[in-house]
């Protein structure tokens, strides 16, 4: 079992109704479990949640959906019955706890994966707090609302597909004070059943042939899940360039599939 995996900011979300509201502190761990699972077989994973807060808080814990963002950024969404969903392989034990100030609790998550159960599946063992705040002096109290979670990247044991490609790249000169900047942009999609880690590099040349620049693309951790797209960006600022019509390669590499490339026309002026 690995803890590793996408970057996964934004999944935490607090909703705080005033300054004076007291917020939702929560840790949770492991945050990312990515493992080899096998059908049929139950596996445990534990996860323990702490309250850092300073208010008692009413926890829900349930198996939801992961979400990846172009951007990367990860969220959970509603339990569906698509693919590449694990969700419903998952039973937790507590379901509803209260959590009392620098208290943790461990919820235990029993994993059933089917005998049909194949490539990759993704999941959140999402975790949701509620608290019982005063807005002000004489006024109602109102609810704060924190989700957090753990997620978790799992591969079925056997041959997986691994398949990317890549969309059209784009490259949009702007013209600044000190010289252009060119902003490289593409796109990779995952055609397989399991995800993909990408990561990359633009190399531009001269209408001669002749390497005039080079920039990495911006990918993260470059995780992909199936049927996702994930959104590459690179900058690149001429130096002493003449005008003229330039073209870019990016090139693309995935782990155990081959390079991808694409050719991205650049009109400098």
């Amino acid at each position: 079992m690995r803890h590793d995996g996408p970057a996964l900011a934004g999944l935490l979300v607090l909703l705080a109704a005033t300054a004076q509201t007291a917020p939702i502190v929560l840790s949770v761990s492991p945050a990312i479990v990515s493992m080899e699972v096998q059908r049929g077989k139950t596996q445990e994973i534990d996860v323990t949640v702490g309250n850092l807060g300073d208010s008692d808080l009413e926890m829900h814990a349930a198996a939801m959906d992961l979400a990846l963002t172009p951007t990367g950024a990860a969220m959970p969404v509603k339990a569906s019955n698509s693919a590449h969903s694990c969700a419903s392989w998952l039973s937790l034990t507590p379901e509803s706890f209260v959590l009392a100030p620098g208290q943790t609790q461990v919820v235990q998550a029993t994993l059933r994966p089917p005998m049909n159960a194949r490539g990759g599946a993704y999941g959140v063992i999402a975790i949701r707090a509620k608290t019982q705040a005063r807005a002000g002096a004489g006024a109602t109290r109102v609810e704060v609302v924190g989700t957090t979670g753990t997620v978790l990247m799992l591969t079925v044991k056997g041959p997986g597909r691994v398949r990317g490609s890549l969309g059209s790249g784009r490259a949009r000169v702007t013209q600044r004070a000190d010289g252009p900047q060119v902003a490289f942009s593409l796109e990779v999609r995952n055609q397989g059943d399991v995800h993909l880690r990408c990561s990359g590099a633009v190399t531009v040349f001269s209408p001669a042939g002749r390497v005039v620049g080079r920039a990495n693309l911006q990918a993260g951790t470059g995780t992909v899940l199936p049927g996702g797209v994930r959104r590459l960006t690179a900058l690149w600022r001429p130096r002493k360039t003449p005008p003229g019509a330039y073209t870019a390669i990016a090139r693309v590499v995935i782990p155990r599939h081959r390079t991808l490339r694409t050719a991205i026309p650049v009109e400098l002026r």
